[in-house]
């Protein structure tokens, strides 16, 4: 009886182990992508940045008037700073998920290992 317990428990804690490892390679993942997204994002708008800002100095130098062109760039720009924004959102809430769930995990695991100390406990004074 106090054997199958034991294995029980041990199982349990097994299972905890692998659902921890497994959440955490997820996010960790997830993270990358998120980095990745958001560099590739940034390299698009500081491109963006470049192609824009030379016109309208262009502009400026040889007093004409600002084109059709330079407006389209300029939302284009002024879309993908949200973009940049809402990916790095993104990211901080990804990264808060993770910490939140390492932190469930590890008080789920720490409550588990009590557990099973106090079943060992109380079936060895039992036994005696």
């Amino acid at each position: 009886m106090m054997m199958m317990m034991m294995i029980m428990m041990m199982m349990m804690m097994m299972m905890m182990m692998v659902v921890v490892v497994v959440v955490v390679v997820v996010a960790m993942i997830m993270m990358i992508m998120m980095m990745m997204i958001t560099v590739i994002a940034a390299k698009i708008l500081s491109f963006n940045l470049v192609i824009e800002i030379v016109p309208i100095i262009y502009s400026r130098l040889t007093k004409t008037k600002v084109t059709l062109v330079h407006v389209v760039v300029a939302v284009v720009v002024v879309v993908e700073v949200v973009l940049v924004v809402v990916a790095a959102a993104v990211v901080v809430v990804v990264v808060v998920l993770v910490v939140v769930v390492v932190v469930v995990e590890a008080v789920v695991v720490v409550v588990v290992v009590v557990v099973v100390v106090v079943v060992v406990v109380v079936v060895v004074v039992e036994v005696e």
